[in-house]
């Protein structure tokens, strides 16, 4: 969490899942929020289909 803490700006968001690990974002995509993650990327990153 220390690395988090550094970060600067607002538009940063610290997710805890509860027994999950790094890997688990490819071997137990059960457990991984992808749509939470895909809600914060459309909204900082800013993701214009009109291009």
């Amino acid at each position: 969490m220390p690395a988090y803490k550094k970060l600067n700006g607002k538009n940063k968001e610290l997710m805890i899942i509860p027994g999950a690990v790094h890997t688990d974002m490819y071997d137990r995509t059960d457990v991984i929020p992808f749509d939470k993650l895909e809600q914060f990327f459309y909204k900082y990153l800013n993701k214009d289909d009109s291009k």
